[in-house]
Formats: C-alpha cells, structure tokens, sequence
C-alpha cells in the first residue's frame, strides 16, 4: 500500500476532510459553470459507492457526459443547479425562462429541464414547472418529459390532460420504465377518483 493510498483512507475514515474538500470544490465548480474543470477534478477521485457524497458525484459524472456536446449549457445548468441546491426554486424558474437554450443539443436541453422542473415540483410549483415545459415543447422528448409532464398537469388540476398524456406514454412505450411509472401513476389516479 503507497503512503499517499494510506494517507487519503486515513483522511477519508477521519471526517471525510479531502474527500468533502474535493466535492465542495466539485460543486463550485459546477455551480459557476465550469464543467471542463468539474471533469478533470472528478476524473482524479477515486469513486466508491459508500463514499461521502456519492449520489452527488455521479450525478455530476452524468451531466458532464451529457452537457459535454453543448458547452453552453453548462453556465445555464450551474445556474439552475445551484438555486436547486440552495432550494430556491424561483431562482431556477427565472434562470430558464429568461435564458435561450436552442443553441443546446436535445439532450442537454431536456437535462437542464427536467432538473429544474424535479426542483420546481419539489417545492409544489407546478404551475411554474408546466411554464417551463411547455416553454420548450417536447415535440421530440423523452419518456421521461412526457411523464412528468403528466405529473406536473395532475398536480396543477388539469386531471384529463394528465390522464391523456399518461395514457399515450403508456401506449407508445409499453416497456420503458417511465411508462411503468406512468400506468402505477393512472392507477393512483383512479384510485383517489372511487
């Protein structure tokens, strides 16, 4: 075993002092939009699952795979992932309202959305949620989108257009895990309707 091996588990089992320090570092580094850097930083971490921050790592390993193909993406996704972080959901509203995010691949685009919407729904904004995806349309989205899009549209009242929107995911994917998610979803519905 090196001594520097040694060092960083003896570090690790005492506190978490450098592995907390590199994910700090991590997140303001994501946070300011610095994905290049976020990257590099985390390509020198040793991952393991029962780590400090582990869920949040490899979230951070997922969106720098994704926001990779639209590098401006990512000073919108610091935006939205820091107000989401800090629990100010009209910070995240605002950030993809009042930014264009046509210039993004798809896939990046959809990202940042579902983030911000996760945020929105979290703290029972689901007006603002339905703005922002309706706002970017879904012509062309996931399974995912369409499910909380049906989600966010139960939750706001419009109990058809969910039922709808749930029932054509179900239809046109009937193995995807989204809709799954969406039949146990229609199943709830119907249950609080008796």
């Amino acid at each position: 075993v090196s001594k520097s091996s040694t060092a960083a588990a003896s570090t690790f089992s005492e506190g978490d002092s450098l592995a907390d320090g590199r994910s700090r570092r991590i997140r303001s580094l994501v946070f300011s939009g610095r994905g290049i850097e976020a990257e590099d930083l985390m390509d020198s971490v040793e991952f393991f699952p029962a780590m400090n921050g582990a869920e949040e790592f490899l979230s951070y390993k997922y969106h720098c795979a994704v926001l990779k193909k639209s590098p401006r993406a990512w000073s919108v996704f610091g935006e939205v992932a820091y107000a989401s972080w800090l629990m100010h959901p009209d910070k995240a509203f605002r950030a993809l309202i009042e930014t264009d995010l046509d210039d993004c691949d798809q896939e990046a685009r959809q990202t940042i959305i579902l983030d911000c919407v996760r945020t929105l729904m979290s703290c029972k904004r689901f007006a603002d949620a339905r703005t922002i995806m309706e706002r970017w349309g879904f012509s062309s989205a996931g399974d995912e989108f369409r499910y909380y899009y049906g989600e966010i549209l139960y939750n706001g009242g419009a109990v058809d257009s969910a039922r709808k929107v749930l029932q054509e995911l179900l239809l046109a994917h009937p193995g995807d895990v989204f809709s799954e998610k969406a039949r146990i979803f229609l199943l709830r519905m119907d249950d609080h309707r008796e």
